[in-house]
């Protein structure tokens, strides 16, 4: 049998950036869910478990040059790559740890502030999970955050079947475990192009929509979800049971519009979940009906170590947190939002007054809660602050900086060079640092060849990317620029109206070197 024991190896984890894991992200969402917690204002320690190729520790290196940040990784390709990432991006506040995590006693790692642990957790025997789990409650330093992303039940039950008929399969196979694993995938998808309902898809109606979304991943992301023989979700009272030994509490999710099931999601969902925690408390409860009203197949939690609960409005408690409208005008942030399972007017009056606030002292929550909380209350402050950032209508972050200089003295950093022109292929946008924010912002299409073309000074080369990759611009009046000839016409209009407009606004917030 070649199923891996522990996960796999021989192929590469593709090298992708998981916003969630943002220090400043973590801090914010403990903050706003009512836990006395303060973003560490000077230096501070963070561990990524299991940083693949590295891509998204060194973002937040960059972002937040005041932190020292660590990555554990097993692969020693992911740790060759991670090291060269780093030097190649001019990081120096960064260090790459190859070790299995049943050896993570011998790694010389600090208190941690902040850990992650993204994905891994559902490929993992259950010992070694458990090890790693107390590992990292014990290392954390008291106040500090632990991020874990996990495959969760009941939402990924209607792979669990499939997966270990797939896991079979692939070891009939030849070859590396990417193509083992699309062949598996493949044939077993097979068994439900057929006509009727299988009494399989009756009870799992989503399972044949599953197999063809696996089939659009990325082969080797497909390898590590599905071929290690410990792949299995689990449950959220299960991992709380192993943390809660050692000091750590569930604070909230990552993904910021969980935290608001009974104001953002629809009446079916929100009033039964809002009646059920009128008669229990208990949180573990909550979150497991929570995840059965919801279907959630993955679960990115954030746990605290001995973190207290605030029973008063303590606007201070927001201190070192800002917010930033990151659209191009006002008119397009407040508006109706509607998601798969969550919809919510912004056109309400304190949507409105967060915002007007926020752009009169210049993003400061702790200023925005002491103006407005007595009009609204705190708690409807916090809401609704979680509002907007679940939905993607602001970006929380550090103070902003003041530009230095003009926009014509802009010289990019390593970091922005490479991730301008190497991932100038990816369709919806691609993660900058800021170092002003303390995370990442993404850059629109069109902004980022512009910003390629005054990193690279070669219109040719940007061209040749355009093409390759199908990206679309168009000209100032809408126009598709469809060849090089017209590409180099109307760029000298192009970049002096950008130059003006939305150079300096990413500046300000520090998302470019200045």
């Amino acid at each position: 049998m070649r199923i891996q024991e522990q996960y796999t190896t021989d192929v590469e984890y593709p090298s992708i950036f998981i916003r969630n894991q943002t220090p400043i992200l973590m801090s914010a969402v403990a903050v706003l869910n009512g836990f006395n917690h303060h973003f560490p204002a000077t230096e501070f320690a963070y561990c990524d478990f299991g940083c693949g190729n590295g891509l998204t520790l060194c973002l937040l290196a960059a972002c937040n040059p005041q932190g020292s940040f660590f990555g554990v990784d097993i692969n020693s390709s992911h740790i060759e790559k991670a090291k060269k990432l780093a030097e190649h991006a001019g990081l120096e506040n960064i260090t790459f740890i190859e070790t299995e995590f049943d050896s993570l006693g011998e790694a010389d790692l600090p208190p941690l502030d902040y850990a992650a642990v993204a994905g891994i957790l559902s490929w993992l025997h259950d010992e070694t999970r458990t090890r790693l789990l107390k590992y990292i409650s014990i290392k954390l330093k008291t106040g500090g955050l632990c991020y874990l992303h996990y495959q969760s039940m009941p939402g990924a039950s209607k792979t669990v079947a499939t997966t270990m008929v797939t896991q079979l399969l692939a070891d009939q196979y030849e070859g590396e475990s990417s193509t083992r694993a699309v062949s598996a995938v493949t044939e077993v998808q097979k068994l439900f192009e057929g006509e009727g309902i299988l009494p399989f898809n009756k009870m799992l109606p989503q399972v044949r929509e599953t197999l063809s979304r696996q089939l659009m991943m990325d082969p080797n992301y497909l390898t590590h979800d599905i071929l290690n023989r410990n792949t299995k979700p689990i449950w959220f009272h299960q991992v709380q049971r192993e943390l809660s030994p050692n000091g750590l509490k569930y604070v909230g999710h990552a993904q910021a519009k969980l935290n608001a099931i009974d104001a953002l999601y629809p009446t079916a969902i929100s009033e039964p979940y809002r009646k059920f925690c009128e008669g229990h408390k208990d949180v573990t409860l909550r979150e497991e009906v929570a995840g059965l009203l919801l279907n959630l197949p993955i679960r990115m939690d954030i746990f605290g170590k001995n973190l207290q609960k605030i029973d008063r409005d303590q606007s201070s408690n927001f201190r070192g947190l800002f917010l930033y409208d990151l659209s191009d005008s006002q008119s397009e942030t407040v508006q109706k939002t509607k998601g798969d399972a969550f919809s919510v007017d912004f056109s309400d009056q304190i949507y409105e007054q967060i915002l007007e606030t926020a752009n009169t002292h210049n993003g400061d929550v702790e200023v925005i809660i002491a103006n407005c909380h007595r009009e609204f209350g705190l708690e409807k402050m916090r809401q609704a602050i979680m509002h907007l950032v679940g939905t993607n209508k602001i970006v929380l972050g550090q103070k902003e900086r003041p530009i230095k200089g003009d926009t014509h003295s802009w010289a990019p950093s390593k970091m922005d060079e490479f991730l301008l022109t190497s991932f100038l292929a990816q369709r919806d946008g691609a993660p900058i640092p800021s170092k002003a924010i303390g995370g990442c912002v993404d850059i629109a299409q069109l902004d980022r060849v512009l910003l390629a073309l005054l990193v690279t000074k070669n219109p040719q080369l940007i061209w040749s990317l355009i093409s390759r990759h199908g990206i679309k611009i168009r000209t100032l009046n809408g126009i598709p620029i469809t060849d090089y000839t017209t590409f180099t016409q109307v760029l000298p209009g192009i970049l002096n109206g950008f130059k003006q407009q939305r150079l300096p606004k990413l500046m300000r917030l520090g998302v470019l070197s200045s």
